[in-house]
This record gives C-alpha cells, structure tokens and sequence, in this order.
C-alpha cells in the first residue's frame, strides 16, 4: 500500500542511478594528463643514446700542436677516416671536428697543460670497452703528469717526439762566466764544478768555469762567484751575482731543503746548517729547511745580487750534491725563467717513453662486464612545459563551461 512517505520512492531512486554518468570527457582528460606529466616530471626520464653511434670508432688528437700531429700521422689518420672513423678532439670534452677544418684552427701554444692520464680516464668512462680507439699525440713528460690508471678500452696510442729546434733558438743562452773561490782538494767545489758543467751540456748554454784559490785570482767580468771556503772577493772586486757560506754556530738537525716559493722539486735531507739570525722582510728566501729556517737567502745592493747559504755543498751536510735534483735547483738559480718554460711547463721538452705513457689495460673478461655507456638528455623539463600548458587550458576550459552553464 503506497503512503504519502514511499509513493515516490522507486522514482527518485531510477533518477539518482540515471544521473551517474561521464559529462564532461574533455575536462577529464585534461586533468588526467596533467597529473601524468607531473608524475613523470618528478621521475626525472631521460632520453639515452649511445655517443659512439653507428661509427667503426675514434680517432683522437690533442688541440695543442694539432696540425704537426695531424700532418705527422696523416696517412694512418686519413686512412683510419676512410674506414668510417670519427675524428675527435682529445681534450675534455672530446669535440667531434671536422677533418677539413680542424689541422689549422686549432694550434696554440698558450693553451693550459692538460693530462693525457685524466683524459683517458675519462675517455674510459665515455666509450664502450669494444669500440676502437686511436690516439695520435706527442710524448712530452708535461702532459702524463699523475698515476697511470687501468681503463677498459680497445686503445691503440701512436707518439712522436716534435722537433724542438724553435723552441730551443728562442732562448738564445748568453755566455756566463763562473768562479769558484776554493781550495782545489775541496769536495764542495768538485760538486759543484759537475754540476755546472752538466747545466752547460744540457742546456747548451756556455759557461766558462774559472777555478782559483785566492781572492786575487778571481778574473774580470765574472758573472756568478761562489766562495765556499770562507773567503771574500776583495773591496775593490764586484760580481753580478756573489754566492757564499754563510758562518756561525753550526746545528745538526734532521729536516730537508725546500724550496720557499712553488716548484715542483721534492725535499732534499738535510744533516747540518749554520744558525740564521734574519729578520722577518729583510731578505728573500730562496730554500728552508722543514721548521721554516733559512737555507738560502738573496739580497740586491745597487743592483747586485748577494746569496748567503747556510748549509753547505757537502754530503756530510745534506743530500743535495748526491741528489739528482742538484742541476736543477742550481739551474733555477742561475737561470731563472719564466713559468712556461719550467719544469712541466708547456716549453718542457723532456719525453716519456711509450711504455710508461700507456695506461694499464684490462683484460678482456673484465672489459666485458663494463656496462656500456650511454649519454642521457633529461626529459623532466619538457614534461614540466607540458604540465604547465595543460593546467593553463584546463583552467580556460573549466572556466568557459561555468559561464556557459550560467547563461543557459
């Protein structure tokens, strides 16, 4: 029996149930493909591709003295380009260049020194263990500074040694004239006469070396004098460049004879030394010992340079005349010169032999299980762009049924 309470029933409840359906499809899919480009935003995708490509393999060549080295190796490089090799700067962003272009524009002889050594390293971390790799570069000490590392890469490595030639006219050495004031049967003066006649026959400086035993002898135009038994040049005698032994209390201690300022020469024990009473900012400090005592000091009166050693050319003193380092430290001294042509600066010329210059190889079993790299382009911005579009139109859309509602 139908009352007043349920007579209407059974109809509200089939109009409920008819009102549960999909109005608005387009406002939906924009909501939910806004939401996916956030989800997927915050997965941070990328996009992976392999650097190598479909090429057979690489061919690498330092920018530094890139047309010499090209020009050296041009047969092997052209020929290894034919095959369907990529040509790629050797430094650390290994460039592809162009075969055309890249032998004359990219020689400079001002560019930083740059390890070969770190270079590999990376080029390990860049390429598949299986795809060849070719290096042509030059055997200068100066750029295999480091620890030679093992890397798993098929590698094959050609060096030259660059003629030197125009390197060595720029210099052109003057002659210098050198008087050791000492007695003949003195160990100091026999060490240090050796080592300056390495110095000449390396550098192919010329240096006259004058031997005397008394202040009297020491000849006119002497341009470096070295008094290592206590004597002095007479009042009247003056020398660009006076060296002598300082006196004093002597001191046994065990340190080693550094060189104050930056250079690349490690410690030389010390023994003995002779008591130093400098002031701070008096003098210039050439070398100290390990506790920050003056070893070698230089002072300039009207133009000439006055050294005082408080140690001695003698192996019961220290290890400087039986080190190897003793040419180069006097070198430095005589011979100053500016930063590139130092020791490990880009006019070096000392060479490594193509032994020592190859990194440690691993074994193929091991370069198997390298996984191959792949370089990766991030897509989360692009599905930030894209979220940001979609918010914005849905926002337009939502707004312009609303009106239309409104209006109806």
């Amino acid at each position: 029996m139908r009352v007043g309470s349920t007579a209407l029933a059974p109809e509200s409840a089939i109009s409920v149930k008819r009102s549960v359906k999909l109005s608005q499809l387009i406002l939906l899919l924009l909501r939910c493909l806004f939401l996916t480009c956030i989800v997927l935003a915050l997965a941070s995708p990328a996009w992976k591709t392999n650097p190598a490509g479909q090429k057979n393999g690489w061919v690498l060549i330092p920018p530094e003295g890139f047309a010499a080295t090209y020009q050296h190796f041009q047969p092997k490089v052209d020929s290894l380009l034919q095959a369907g090799f990529e040509l790629h700067l050797f430094d650390e962003k290994f460039q592809k260049v162009s075969p055309a272009m890249a032998p004359a524009a990219h020689d400079s002889s001002q560019e930083p020194v740059v390890s070969y050594r770190r270079l590999v390293a990376a080029l390990d971390d860049h390429l598949p263990a299986q795809l060849p790799v070719y290096i042509f570069s030059d055997n200068y000490l100066r750029h295999f500074s480091g620890s030679r590392v093992p890397v798993s890469l098929n590698l094959n490595w050609y060096d030259y040694t660059p003629a030197a030639d125009t390197i060595r006219d720029e210099m052109n050495p003057a002659p210098v004239t050198v008087t050791i004031l000492a007695k003949k049967a003195s160990i100091d003066s026999r060490y240090l006469s050796a080592v300056l006649k390495a110095i000449s026959d390396y550098s192919g400086r010329s240096i006259t070396l004058n031997l005397v035993e008394g202040a009297h002898d020491i000849k006119p135009g002497t341009d470096w004098l070295f008094c290592l038994d206590g004597n002095k040049p007479d009042k009247g005698q003056v020398v660009d460049h006076l060296v002598e032994y300082a006196t004093g209390k002597e001191i046994e201690q065990s340190s080693y004879i550094l060189p104050a300022g930056v250079s690349i020469f490690e410690g030389i024990k010390l023994y003995r030394r002779i008591e130093d009473s400098i002031s701070s900012g008096a003098v210039e400090l050439i070398w100290k010992d390990g506790f920050g005592h003056a070893l070698l000091t230089r002072s300039n009166n009207a133009g000439k340079e006055n050294y005082i050693l408080y140690t001695r050319f003698d192996p019961a003193w220290n290890d400087l005349p039986l080190s190897g380092q003793f040419p180069q430290l006097i070198a430095e001294l005589m011979f100053p010169v500016n930063p590139h042509e130092k020791p490990g600066g880009p006019k070096d010329l000392a060479t490594i032999s193509h032994a020592q210059l190859m990194p440690f190889l691993r074994a193929h079993a091991d370069s198997l299980s390298k996984p191959a790299f792949s370089s990766q382009v991030a897509l989360d911005s692009i599905f930030w762009i894209i979220a940001t579009l979609l918010f914005f139109i849905e926002r337009v859309y939502s707004f312009y049924i609303q009106k239309k509602r409104s209006h109806a």
